[in-house]
């Protein structure tokens, strides 16, 4: 994953099994397929929609293409109204929160706004130098 991208995942709201691929997951995707068209994956469990170079959501499949994990790709670079408003319906469509960070979100534009504006990907896309920087006084790079 790029630095640029926000990663979330998306997890069911009543249950903590994976998505299964059925006819209401179906259904939903057809919610961002005319924004983020579908595309070649890099490996055959996962079906993509969108550029994983850029804004994506990933379905990625179990052994028996049954369950699902499902992850979306923010690119804080190019990410357009359309695409933030698509991905926010899927995931209320499919009735799901958004996981970031180990913290849970609901699927509201604002919520997910915030969440963007607050990423280390949208820190690194305003000023680089100053992002490279604070990672090199992390006491955490002091450990290695």
């Amino acid at each position: 994953m790029a630095i640029w991208q926000v990663p979330l995942q998306i997890i069911k709201k009543n249950n903590a099994s994976a998505w299964t691929y059925d006819t209401q997951l179906e259904n939903c995707i057809k919610i961002i397929s005319p924004i983020l068209k579908k595309e070649e994956s890099w490996s055959e469990d996962t079906e993509q929609y969108g550029d994983i170079e850029s804004t994506c959501v990933e379905f990625i499949f179990d052994d028996n293409h049954e369950a699902c994990e499902i992850c979306i790709r923010i690119d804080v670079t190019t990410l357009k109204e359309k695409e933030l408003d698509a991905i926010i319906d899927f995931i209320n469509e499919v009735n799901g929160l958004i996981l970031y960070n180990d913290k849970i979100f609901s699927a509201k534009k604002e919520v997910l706004i915030e969440i963007i504006d607050n990423s280390p990907s949208a820190k690194f896309y305003e000023n680089p130098h100053k992002f490279l920087e604070g990672i090199e006084k992390s006491p955490i790079i002091d450990e290695y």
